[in-house]
């Protein structure tokens, strides 16, 4: 039982983190949207939300993504 426990703090985290990366590269870029470092950030993280977020857990990334960009105001177009 304790290494379920685990594992799935281990998988909280990952993803935890992953959305606290997202929410600060959009932050960035609605003050500076050439910011390299932040456009790379994003990138990396929506590639994460789309194709590897089903190996830690049942969440939608997708609908991850709509929430943090709608909780930070960020419009991509």
């Amino acid at each position: 039982m304790a290494y379920m426990e685990s594992y799935e703090q281990l998988t909280f985290a990952i993803v935890k983190l992953a959305v606290e990366d997202y929410r600060s590269a959009l932050k960035r870029l609605k003050r500076h949207s050439n910011d390299q470092q932040a456009l790379w950030s994003k990138a990396d993280c929506e590639r994460f939300f789309r194709n590897d977020i089903g190996t830690y857990c049942n969440l939608d990334g997708e609908k991850i993504m709509r929430a943090v960009q709608e909780q930070v105001g960020y419009n991509d177009g």
